[in-house]
């Protein structure tokens, strides 16, 4: 199976028009030639069924990792499935599996990568619109959709989708920034000695808001970590708990927090009390909170194995 990060971008998806017209040709050879009963396969090409799988044949046929080979062994198979419904022949079965897996395995991989997820948000909206939540002004914009699509393990299949996908997007900012108290004069920047959340520490990006920069680090930090073989954030009810099963898990948070510094998503001008406070309002901790790797963490020495699973983080720089 293809990497997903090989192909993140529509034209690396999309085969030439030349191409795809001589494959779609080439369909229509492969079911004129196949040697079945005249009336079974026009039943089948009429039938609602075979008509949507012909159908996604064509789709496939755009894809420009598909070779001829998977085409014609996807048409074969395809017209195998009525009879392999009628059978019980477990090798048959099997036959008609291995002749239509290579075509959708490439579909599957098509329909989850961020290409086509970025071309059904880009038909259905305009990428600008402003949700304004007590004075703070949060974007709705291609790659925010595109990251709560990540964060629900939504799948997307086809432009109305998206409708649904933005929707639940806005409750979710709402219901993430329910508590927080009104300002519209100074939205982030809370006063006094008021705890402040990792986001509102958090850097503007060079090319990208603030909010969608904080949902990408959020995000990494919620999937499987190869260096650890776990994730160090899960979420419930739009909470988010840090993950203490993990052997120095305050280390590894200490770590993070000192990357994020390097990195310029974090001011250093934060001391180990200040750090407690943003930390226990950004995240659930269950057994309390230790302020000792917090201490001079712009100068503290971390062992490799706490900085490692950070150090792919981009850089705002």
């Amino acid at each position: 199976m293809m990497s997903r990060n090989t192909f993140n971008q529509v034209d690396d998806w999309n085969a030439p028009n030349n191409i795809v017209r001589l494959r779609l040709e080439f369909i229509n050879k492969e079911i004129e030639e196949l040697n079945l009963n005249k009336d079974y396969k026009d039943k089948f090409i009429k039938s609602r069924t075979g008509s949507m799988l012909i159908e996604i044949g064509r789709v496939i046929a755009r894809l420009k990792p598909v070779t001829t080979k998977m085409l014609s062994d996807y048409i074969l198979g395809i017209f195998g499935i009525p009879i392999s419904i009628s059978r019980s022949n477990e090798k048959f079965n099997i036959q008609i599996e291995n002749l239509l897996s290579p075509a959708f395995r490439i579909l599957e991989e098509y329909v989850k990568s961020d290409a086509y997820r970025l071309s059904l948000i880009k038909q259905e909206v305009s990428g600008d619109e402003i949700l304004k939540i007590k004075g703070l002004e949060i974007p709705l914009s291609f790659n925010a959709i595109l990251l709560h699509i990540k964060r629900t393990n939504s799948l997307p299949l086809k432009a109305d989708d998206i409708v649904d996908i933005q929707k639940d997007l806005v409750d979710y900012k709402k219901a993430q920034f329910r508590n927080l108290p009104s300002n519209p004069s100074n939205p982030i920047t809370q006063t006094g000695n008021e705890p402040k959340t990792l986001f509102d520490i958090w850097q503007e990006g060079k090319s990208s808001s603030k909010q969608e920069n904080y949902d990408s680090a959020i995000q990494l930090l919620k999937k499987v970590n190869p260096t650890i073989g776990n994730s160090f954030l899960s979420e419930m009810d739009n909470k988010l708990s840090w993950n203490e099963s993990i052997y120095g898990n305050r280390k590894y948070l200490a770590a993070f927090i000192q990357t994020m510094i390097k990195k310029r998503w974090i001011m250093d001008s934060y001391s180990a009390p200040e750090y407690k406070k943003i930390l226990e309002n950004t995240f659930i901790f269950k057994s309390g909170f230790n302020l000792e790797p917090f201490k001079s963490l712009s100068s503290n020495s971390f062992d490799k194995k706490y900085t490692m699973p950070f150090e792919n983080f981009p850089s705002n720089i």
